[in-house]
């Protein structure tokens, strides 16, 4: 059923009244409190709306990454480059990265000269926490995020005495050292973890040399110029004095990496180097009735991106692109009733980018600022005891530069500053009962153009200073449904599940012009919609089961005939993830994983022409423990070496021919690896 505007408007009014009221008062609820279920790394808060919380620690003895974990999360489809540590972005509800906004200890790390983040550059056991939002996301955390929002915490609430050193050796030159120490008491804490990583990514994979229809060119051959190596170091630390909690962290991040190209087209000398570089400090204030937190921050981003032969960009390039990012964040709660938790936040920002490109030193270096005030009230109303309902008002305010210094076809001397005002009215919604919960949400959304967007990239990328900000409606409607100690051998149950739908205006693209180079674009519009379901089952006898599965369809309608009605691209269909794991009671100190993940119903293009094979993935893996203080893990990943798929031509251009192979790929039609083994062995004290 294709959704439009007067349906997504009957559907907003309907979440709005799902909800039965009750007359009795009781006590405000912070968010999240409520029991926290943990499954396979994830711990579902019951609270605090469709959300999903993944324990890192439960993952030690794994070989995984950021975008690898987060991908098993129902409603999340991970992009990446192919191949362990390769550039990787998520996309939540089908939406882009771009609309997802990434925290880093309550940090904003989107930026001006590029919205999304590459979650490759994120050393996972840096982490001891990160929680997806799906939909809904709290107010604190912007008006920006209207796919969802993906926050990274350090610092666990429970502070622990450890020092660990994780090291591992893999397939395709992977390799791993990294060591982490944390420790705490009554008022300190601190966090702080060093480590490399890094892999050669030379596997070999299915190349059609980019015709399609001809099989005798058809050839495996290895990936070239896909190594990568990181280095990060981290650091936090906590301290309490009474009733305020002073916090502050810093994190470093240095990765280099090559850029192989598209399967049918390698390249050999194209790279990408990236530092990034947080510092925040903050306070917490807690007294009766009354929480304020406050934080500021400055952040460092820098890539240089080098291209000089012309092999995968459109032209030779050798660019430098820096965004340095500051701001100011504060947040109040006040418990005004037993039935009204009022919040109020405040943030202030501000971002300077700067472009340089190496290869035209005649011309100085490309500049754009933007700076940025936020506030947000919402007041959390209990009504009885099973009726919670949050209205939420956001207003943002943003003035970004006409563009110093930018191609003057796009920034004219005549060009202003462009200042934008957005209003974000939001609601959620939860009703208990027993162990059934019912949610629902709607709110509205929006994401500003980057700089490169408006002003252009110096001849490749033309940019357009009378673009308009995306702006979307999203709303969900579903259940949470816990059974503790089922009867039987079951035990513990956890199932969930949601109808999502979203409407997408003013959507920004790039498209070809004339000499080769693209051009920032609003087309239209675009509808998004889908369903997601989740089940966890704990048998007594040590075993776990857990699946997932996402539905997003989605239709374009835009000014282009070509992409009238087609479904946006880079979205897959249908996504299923399924993972056992099992310690038996004889053999408490060995655990055996299964997982498999089943992907299919993707396009890389939005005219829907290019098809992306379905792919199926299996993986297992072994963990033991060694003593007291060592755990060995072993994993292999793609047991069937599925590197190529066939995918069906329509129309066949011929009775024999209704049919091409096609490599099993990712993001860009970048090749994924096949087989792979996995060592780790992590040691503790």
């Amino acid at each position: 059923m294709i959704f439009t505007r007067t349906r997504l408007a009957a559907l907003l009014l309907i979440l709005g009244m799902t909800a039965p009221a009750r007359g009795q008062d009781a006590p405000a609820q912070e968010e999240g409190e409520g029991e926290v279920v943990s499954i396979f790394g994830k711990a579902i808060d019951p609270q605090a709306g469709f959300t999903t919380k993944i324990d890192t620690a439960e993952l030690v003895g794994e070989t995984t990454s950021v975008a690898e974990v987060l991908g098993r999360s129902v409603g999340v489809n991970v992009r990446s480059l192919g191949g362990l540590g390769g550039y990787a972005s998520i996309s939540i509800r089908g939406f882009t990265p771009s609309h997802t906004a990434i925290y880093l200890d309550g940090v904003p790390v989107s930026k001006l000269g590029n919205a999304s983040h590459d979650l490759g550059a994120f050393e996972l056991q840096s982490f001891s926490e990160i929680e997806v939002f799906r939909g809904a996301v709290p107010m604190r955390l912007g008006g920006a995020a209207m796919g969802g929002a993906v926050e990274f915490r350090s610092m666990s609430s429970a502070s622990q005495r450890n020092a660990s050193v994780s090291s591992g050796l893999g397939a395709f030159g992977a390799k791993h050292l990294i060591a982490r120490v944390s420790d705490g008491d009554a008022r300190w804490s601190y966090l702080a973890s060093m480590g490399y990583r890094g892999a050669d990514g030379d596997y070999r994979y299915f190349n059609d040399n980019g015709t399609l229809l001809r099989a005798d060119d058809d050839r495996y051959e290895k990936r070239r110029n896909n190594d990568f190596d990181m280095v990060h170091a981290h650091a936090r630390a906590t301290y309490e004095l009474s009733e305020v909690t002073i916090e502050a962290g810093t994190r470093t991040t240095l990765k280099y990496q090559g850029i192989p190209g598209i399967g049918s087209v390698q390249s050999d000398q194209t790279s990408l180097d990236s530092i990034s570089e947080l510092v925040d400090l903050g306070f917490r204030h807690k007294a009766q009735g009354l929480r304020v937190s406050g934080k500021s921050y400055v952040f460092l981003d820098q890539q240089v991106y080098r291209d000089v032969m012309g092999e995968v960009g459109l032209g030779n390039q050798h660019n430098r692109y820096r965004t340095v990012s500051s701001g100011l964040v504060g947040d109040v709660e006040l418990l005004a009733s037993s039935a009204h938790l009022l919040k109020a936040s405040l943030d202030l920002s501000y971002e300077r980018f700067r472009s340089h490109d190496f290869l035209d030193t005649s011309v100085s270096s490309a500049r754009a600022w933007r700076g940025g005030v936020g506030a947000a009230f919402a007041d959390e109303i209990v009504v009885g005891s099973s009726l919670k309902l949050t209205p939420i008002l956001r207003v943002d305010g943003q003035r970004t530069s006409a563009g110093l210094d930018l191609d003057p076809v796009a920034a004219t001397p005549d060009a202003s500053a462009r200042f934008e005002i957005f209003l974000s009215p939001r609601m959620t919604m939860s009703y208990d009962y027993d162990d059934l919960e019912l949610k629902t949400s709607a709110g509205r959304y929006f994401r500003a153009p980057t700089s490169t967007e408006l002003f252009g990239d110096r001849g490749f990328i033309v940019g357009n200073p009378e673009l308009r900000s995306e702006t979307g409606l999203s709303a969900d409607l579903g259940f949470v449904q816990i059974w503790e100690a089922a009867p039987g051998p079951l035990g513990d149950i956890y199932a969930q599940g949601a109808l999502f739908a979203a409407r997408q205006d003013d959507t920004i693209v790039l498209l070809p012009s004339a000499g080769g180079a693209a051009q920032a674009q609003n087309l239209g519009s675009a509808m998004l919609y889908g369903i997601e379901a989740s089940m966890h089952i704990e048998l007594d006898v040590g075993l776990k089961m857990s699946t997932n599965y996402t539905l997003v369809d989605s239709k374009q309608s835009n000014t282009l005939q070509s992409y009238e009605g087609k479904r946006l691209p880079l979205r897959p269909r249908h996504q299923v993830f399924a993972r056992s794991e099992y310690s038996p009671s004889l053999a408490k100190w060995i655990t055996g994983t299964a997982d498999v993940t089943y992907t299919t119903g993707n396009y890389l293009d939005a005219a829907n022409l290019s098809q992306v094979p379905g792919r199926l993935l299996l993986g297992t893996g072994l963990k033991f423990d060694i003593g007291t203080h060592m755990l060995l893990g072993v994993a292999l990943k793609n047991i069937l070496d599925r590197r190529v798929e066939s995918i069906a031509l329509d129309p066949a251009p011929r009775a024999d021919l209704d049919t091409v192979p096609r490599a099993v790929s990712d993001f860009l039609g970048y090749p994924l690896p096949g087989r792979s083994f996995y060592l780790t062995l992590n040691a503790s004290i």
